[in-house]
């Protein structure tokens, strides 16, 4: 997540915060592990981030 903030990979930043969101729903908190993947996947359908090409 840091390195794809650093780097302004925002589709890449939101997945990694789905990722964090799913982690935290099953070892920490689930509400609030739920609410953070629904967060990152509204940044990602209510954009146009799309994953770069190499």
């Amino acid at each position: 997540m840091a390195l794809a903030t650093e780097l302004g990979e925002l589709f890449q930043q939101a997945i990694a915060d789905f990722y964090l969101g799913w982690s935290d729903s099953h070892a920490q908190d689930p509400a609030e592990g739920l609410a953070r993947m629904q967060r990152a996947l509204a940044d990602i359908n209510g954009s146009s981030l799309t994953m770069r090409s190499l």
